[in-house]
């Protein structure tokens, strides 16, 4: 019941190595906060063992949540970072490389520490690490269906949706930006994660075709023959970039 324990993120104990877990369920705003009366409710669970969890060891993530937290200080280049935007980024990230969908790190404790925990390895080695980890993401099994969307999943709905407009999430939202921009043929003017995209860094072979009304296999055998692309190249057209 300490006060940083309210953080949603906030996943254990340091001092016993002990889950947290919810002691009680009220919708009620005020019912919840009373905490007189709940305590008398949860007292025999209590006695009985009820809330007792394997313990775990404390991952980096813990360790540096705990003492932001209770200290407020961090030394690290995370230092200048707002807490809720390095442990939301962390999580997304992580449950992405993990390959976990958002309901399941919603629905499962276990699977939302584990989410933070990987994430955050990537991003307290600092943005070059971030870099690398959403390039590897990006590339990943690339096809006609191959969208940011799909590459990133709930980080790149929580940045271009949820989080677009929050200034506290703007280093990581241009870390996703430069990303999509170097691998996916973004058109200038386009609204890319809440700003104009200022010019195009890249063409398909398919947004080629339509800029310059020249047919895509053309414009392919054109490139084949210059030794731009592999006349052995299986991606679709959308994907191939230039």
């Amino acid at each position: 019941m300490r006060g940083h324990w309210q953080f949603r993120d906030a996943m254990l104990c340091l001092h016993h190595h002990h889950p947290l877990v919810p002691l009680w369920h009220q919708a009620k705003v005020m019912a919840r906060s009373d905490c007189s009366r709940r305590l008398g409710e949860i007292a025999t669970k209590l006695e009985e063992g009820g809330f007792e969890r394997p313990l775990l060891p404390a991952t980096p993530f813990d360790l540096w949540l705990d003492n932001r937290l209770e200290t407020k200080e961090d030394m690290s280049w995370l230092g200048d970072q707002a807490v809720n935007a390095v442990t939301t980024f962390s999580r997304l990230l992580g449950g992405q490389l993990l390959g976990f969908t958002t309901k399941d790190i919603n629905d499962s404790d276990a699977n939302r520490h584990a989410a933070l925990s990987a994430g955050f390895t990537v991003v307290s080695q600092g943005t070059d690490a971030i870099r690398v980890v959403l390039n590897d993401l990006a590339n990943q099994n690339p096809g006609s269906q191959h969208e940011p969307r799909q590459a990133f999943g709930g980080l790149y709905v929580c940045l271009a949706q949820e989080r677009v407009a929050d200034p506290a999430f703007a280093l990581f939202r241009g870390l996703l930006r430069d990303c999509i921009l170097s691998v996916w043929p973004v058109a200038k003017g386009e609204i890319l994660l809440g700003e104009v995209v200022p010019e195009r860094l890249l063409h398909s072979l398919r947004t080629a075709s339509t800029e310059t009304g020249k047919q895509a296999e053309t414009i392919e055998r054109l490139l084949i023959e210059a030794g731009v692309l592999a006349a052995d190249d299986p991606r679709p057209d959308e994907s191939k970039d230039l």
